[in-house]
């Protein structure tokens, strides 16, 4: 699976993101996203869908609605 190989590619396990999908990517590639938006808010950064197609619905509904 690419998300896991490219994960790979990173020497550590915690990395930053500023794109909701490259954090749902990176928790499937078995890193420990943290995305950036959270850490402002001093949130913990919880991928919900990680399924690809799931996520892909729930963006096109949320489009659709505004």
């Amino acid at each position: 699976m690419m998300m896991t190989e490219r994960a790979l590619e990173m020497p550590v396990e915690d990395v930053v993101t500023y794109c909701v999908s490259c954090t749902k990517s990176l928790f499937i590639g078995g890193k420990k996203p943290h995305y950036m938006i959270d850490l402002l808010f001093r949130e913990e950064t919880i991928p919900k869908t990680i399924e690809p197609d799931q996520w892909h619905k729930e963006l096109d509904e949320y489009i659709e609605s505004h």
